[in-house]
């Protein structure tokens, strides 16, 4: 083998033994620094669904279901650790849409109430009802009256 092979075949040894001795140390190091670069990350940045429920927030207070306080108070729950933050935001807009609903169907009740009133008159009606009546639609109120 002549002086060139040989510094060839000892340089490309070197260079394998060097680059191996580095992997072999820097391999088991690399998860610890991962997961400090993802803690300081997540730490700094919000997360898609942190985003998400502070622009749902933003969406309800801009269409007046719920005031900008309220909405503030309410965004306070994606800083919550992780699986306790996903089930308050899913309990939230659940309860968020069936209180919409309830409040649909009492307006359609007292509707009915008016309706049915109206054909049972002599009678008074209960004086609950004529109250409630009167805070929904003051212009209504003298219909049901005996």
């Amino acid at each position: 083998m002549s002086q060139k092979e040989s510094t060839e075949k000892l340089g490309k040894s070197w260079f394998r033994n060097f680059a191996s001795q580095l992997w072999a140390n820097i391999i088991p190091a690399l998860p610890p620094i991962v997961s400090d670069i993802m803690k300081e990350i997540q730490k700094n940045s919000p997360t898609p669904s942190a985003l998400a429920w502070d622009n749902w927030c933003d969406k309800l207070a801009a269409n007046n279901i719920i005031d900008s306080d309220t909405a503030e108070l309410i965004k306070g729950l994606s800083t919550d650790p992780f699986p306790v933050d996903i089930i308050e935001m899913i309990i939230t807009k659940v309860k968020v849409f069936t209180a919409e609903i309830d409040s649909i169907m009492n307006i359609y009740s007292l509707d009915r109430q008016y309706a049915n009133l109206s054909k049972t008159t002599p009678n008074p009606a209960p004086v609950d009802n004529l109250i409630r009546s009167m805070i929904i639609d003051p212009k209504r109120s003298t219909e049901n009256r005996a």
